[in-house]
Order: C-alpha cells, then structure tokens, then sequence
C-alpha cells in the first residue's frame, strides 16, 4: 500500500500492535477481514515476519501464497518453505 508522495509506508495489522507505539512512516489497521487481507497482500511489495516464537505461521504460508518474498527468522519451521 503506497501513501500520497510515493512513500512505501509499513502496514500492520492484527491484535498485537493494539496501544503500541508504531514506527515513523507506518499504519495500523487492527483487525481486517480475510478479503481485505489478501487485497493488502496482493498490494504488498514484502512480507516481513519477525516472530521468534511461532510453531508454525500461517501468516507466512498466506504471504508466500499471494507470491510476496518473506524475511523471516531462520527456524525450523521456516525449512518447509525454502525453495532450492
């Protein structure tokens, strides 16, 4: 998703940022239905999933589905996605 001027903001969306302070350049949509997701996945340039604690994420197969590339840690549950 772009803002007027061409800047590339960072998008987030979920309950996990609720009262948080976002970075500069960023917007929080709180909850957003599953069509609306996939319309901000399709709209992305990058899927950045910084989790450390995830035993599987579904967030990263919905991201690699809507062929975004994903930044991500290097864990064990991330092997299943590599591509050779």
């Amino acid at each position: 998703m772009q803002k007027e001027g061409g800047n590339s903001p960072y998008v987030y969306f979920g309950n996990s940022w609720e009262g948080k302070r976002l970075p500069i350049n960023s917007l929080y949509l709180g909850f957003v239905p599953e069509k609306k997701k996939r319309e901000i996945l399709a709209k992305s340039r990058v899927f950045v999933f910084p989790s450390l604690y995830e035993g599987f994420s579904l967030v990263v197969a919905e991201a690699l589905a809507s062929y975004l590339p994903v930044v991500t840690w290097d864990l064990p549950w991330s092997k299943r996605f590599e591509r050779g």
